[in-house]
């Protein structure tokens, strides 16, 4: 049995992973702004990863049919959703490090054309730039999924072909020395294409998903279930150091395991959860991950880990959100709508109807579950 993914129920349920988008936004902004306090707060992007792949395999696997139209408009329509956004926060750096007279501006500039081209690699001469070496990832995910399932098609050989990508990038975690003798090893390693594994964790469960459906024992101990992934996220941020080394990586690529599972098991429950302050989170968490780190530009912390002093910490928090809504409502959102507009030929969806990036569950004050 199949899930039903029509566009109708997928903008659905996509809004109701807002708040998972939520906790993995905190957990970066909290391992950005205290380290000390959530050293291994860059799960966080694990878990993007895991929501992205899961998305977006989902979007193309309900595709009634994959011609070139069909991958040629999804492409830009991802192309202008991550990228218009992400030029304009790289504007923004530019004017903001201007402003100031940071000593970075050469370095910057230098590596402009890089950043510009999802080209470049370990770029961390300043926080705001650092952050922005998962877009690369995500960028060439977006762009390669749907050509690879035009050619391979949406059956076994596709399938194979993302089991072969998964064991490539975990073997690279693993042991980097099994791909020293192959030729493109330096290209993997430009664009940070072993980071895959974690967008592919999400791509494996919407294929199982859509191929399968439900699975009974998820849906029966729904709750059970949720409480021990959001607990072991929480256990891996706040105690697993990125500084661990094979350590680490066993944790950041369970964090992605772990978001994938929870991803089946919510839509095997077919639950309804609903909290305005996770969805709002939720709605401009891509636009709060580009600008987080630019606050701490003026705050003077340019290296990486930093530990703000609490009462310093919620005033960057606050500037961050106010930047972020400003860029959601000014540059992410109306690019969404040109985004359709330009690749649809029905009249384009309303604002409140577009569907943002990522998304998922978790408890919070506000929130309410209900099950079908």
């Amino acid at each position: 049995m199949n899930i039903d993914l029509n566009k109708e129920n997928l903008t659905k349920r996509i809004a109701l992973l807002d708040c998972i988008r939520a906790l993995a936004i905190l957990f970066v902004v909290l391992v950005h702004y205290r380290s000390d306090v959530a050293p291994g707060g860059a799960i966080g992007v694990s878990v993007f990863f895991a929501l992205s792949g899961y998305l977006i395999t989902s979007m193309l696997l309900n595709e009634k049919q994959l011609d070139r139209g069909t991958v040629a408009r999804f492409i830009v329509r991802r192309f202008l959703r991550v990228y218009v956004p992400y030029a304009a926060t790289l504007g923004i750096i530019y004017v903001v490090i201007v402003l100031i007279e940071s000593p970075i501006l050469a370095t910057y500039l230098v590596a402009l054309p890089n950043l510009l081209t999802f080209t470049y690699n370990n770029l961390w001469h300043s926080m705001p730039v650092g952050v922005m070496w998962t877009l690369q990832v995500e960028f060439w995910f977006y762009i390669t999924l749907p050509l690879l399932m035009y050619v391979f098609g949406r059956g076994r050989l596709f399938l194979a072909i993302i089991l072969l990508l998964t064991a490539v990038s975990l073997a690279h975690h693993f042991g980097q020395q099994l791909l020293t003798a192959i030729s493109y090893v330096r290209v993997v390693d430009n664009l940070r294409l072993y980071w895959i594994d974690g967008l592919l964790f999400g791509a494996l469960a919407a294929m199982y998903l859509h191929q399968y459906g439900t699975v009974d024992l998820l849906k029966k101990y729904y709750l059970a279930i949720s409480t021990a992934c959001l607990m072991s996220l929480w256990a891996i941020a706040l105690f697993v150091s990125s500084d661990l080394g094979v350590y680490w990586t066993i944790a950041s690529l369970a964090a992605s395991a772990i978001s994938a599972i929870w991803i089946i098991a919510y839509m095997s429950a077919g639950v309804e959860v609903y909290s305005p302050i996770t969805e709002w989170f939720g709605r401009i968490s891509y636009s709060l991950y580009l600008v987080h780190a630019i606050p701490l530009l003026f705050h003077g912390k340019l290296p990486w880990p930093v530990s703000i002093e609490s009462s310093r910490m919620w005033g960057v928090f606050v500037i961050a959100i106010i930047a972020a809504t400003i860029l959601h409502y000014t540059v992410e959102k109306p690019t969404i709508r040109l985004a359709r507009f330009m690749t649809s030929k029905k009249k384009p969806l309303p604002l409140e109807n577009i569907v943002d990036f990522p998304s998922f569950p978790t408890s919070t004050l506000g929130m309410h579950i209900k099950t079908k």
